[in-house]
């Protein structure tokens, strides 16, 4: 936590200075990100007379995770996403972490699916890249994304495909949004990931989701649930919030509820547009603690150079 703040405090001293070094630093950085992109794009592209904007971006996260009992753990992720609108308008080169998340509707969940079900913090996404080739689909009703590349971590570079489907569908003031994902990856088989949210927007500060997901795969063939309310609210426009009560479960070895799990999420632009911070408090209990609690505390500082 002392890194923390004497990382804030930096960071506020350097966008203060009189040469402003933060921002020097985050547009020339910017620009070779949207550079590099249009230098592939004009290569490849047939139609070098177009002048679209290129939505190339890198995001760079730093996350901790302090569980009580545990010694804290940090890591750097980096997310990129090279969008070439010459070459092909639906086609985009991506390169993240496994697990990343661009928006505290999702950070809170990620988190709490790891922590609910047992696993170790950071697990899923130490050491583990994806680099790949990803198509978007578009069409009335449905929306279809198919993914294919390699993984690389710490057991060997390994190809992957993912297809994921998607829809939404208004039932008066409720929207359902449907998502289905579809993963393979070599030497680990096949999963899927379910969501079945279902969604209200209250007021214009307010909104709730009913949380319901399924995971499956196909080496122990266990499926893992996750159930229960959220509700985001916008205190302003550079904070927001989330509050959350889930349930996590499983069909074995006899169906049962393996954590109860409260957390809050706040999210703030600290700095113009591009610098994020997220601060997850939780509060668990787990089976395997015979149901005693066990608080944790995620915090996310997130950069994103290039289009924003």
């Amino acid at each position: 936590m002392i890194k923390i703040i004497l990382l804030l405090i930096l960071f506020n001293t350097l966008a203060q200075a009189k040469d402003n070094f933060a921002d020097h630093s985050h547009r020339t950085l910017s620009k070779k990100v949207t550079s590099f992109a249009e230098t592939v794009d004009n290569f490849f592209g047939k139609d070098r007379g177009n002048n679209r904007i290129n939505k190339t971006r890198v995001r760079i996260y730093v996350d901790s995770l302090k569980k009580e009992g545990n010694i804290p753990i940090t890591e750097v992720n980096i997310k990129l996403q090279l969008v070439l609108p010459k070459t092909q308008e639906r086609l985009q080169f991506i390169l993240e972490s496994e697990d990343d998340s661009d928006n505290i509707t999702t950070t809170s969940s990620r988190a709490q699916r790891a922590t609910g079900r047992g696993e170790t913090a950071g697990e899923k996404v130490r050491d583990s890249t994806t680099a790949g080739f990803r198509y978007l689909l578009d069409s009335a009703s449905l929306k279809t994304s198919i993914g294919t590349g390699v993984i690389f971590d710490t057991v060997s570079p390994r190809p992957f495909y993912r297809l994921r489907i998607f829809r939404d569908a208004q039932f008066g003031k409720w929207l359902f949004r449907p998502q289905q994902e579809i993963f393979y990856v070599s030497a680990n088989g096949h999963s899927t990931d379910t969501d079945l949210d279902l969604n209200k927007s209250i007021n214009s500060y307010w909104s709730f989701r009913f949380v319901n997901n399924i995971q499956w795969n196909d080496n122990d063939y266990f499926v893992n649930f996750q159930n229960g309310p959220s509700w985001f609210q916008k205190i302003s426009e550079k904070i927001g919030m989330s509050y959350n009560a889930h349930i996590f479960s499983a069909n074995q070895p006899a169906f049962q509820i393996n954590n109860y799990s409260l957390s809050v999420g706040y999210r703030q632009l600290l700095y113009k547009d591009w610098f994020f911070w997220t601060l997850t408090p939780a509060l668990n209990f787990p089976r395997d603690n015979n149901f005693h609690r066990t608080p944790s505390l995620a915090v996310r500082f997130e950069t994103i150079i290039g289009n924003i």
